[in-house]
């Protein structure tokens, strides 16, 4: 019985990190999309996180590389070293939450510099 729980919880997670193919009508969603399920798949499996995604959205794992290649040029994603997620992933997470792209959040800190409450 603990292996279906297990098989279940893993379906349910895996669902949370389907992403739909683009159909091209929306880059900048389908990048933000891409983005907040890369994020989740980094805190789920920090050293797997594109197959996860491909195993969820049933796509091959070069195919959701080449997502998260895109999702970075366009912003929604910061760069990191290849094979590195480190430096990333609180920029990631930060952005995915307020719903804007990681360049956009950014400029602002770099515009406003530190905010003291």
């Amino acid at each position: 019985m603990t292996s279906d729980l297990h098989r279940l919880l893993y379906a349910h997670e895996l669902d949370q990190l389907a992403v739909p193919r683009p159909d091209g009508t929306n880059p900048e969603g389908f990048a933000r999309r891409v983005a907040t399920a890369y994020t989740a798949a980094v805190g789920a499996d920090p050293k797997r996180p594109a197959q996860l995604i491909a195993d969820a959205s049933h796509v091959p794992v070069t195919t959701v590389h080449r997502w998260i290649r895109e999702a970075r040029r366009a912003g929604a994603l910061a760069a990191t070293l290849p094979g590195s997620t480190r430096g990333s992933t609180a920029w990631d997470r930060v952005a995915a939450d307020l719903g804007v792209p990681v360049g956009a959040l950014r400029q602002a800190v770099a515009k406003h510099g530190r905010l003291t409450p």
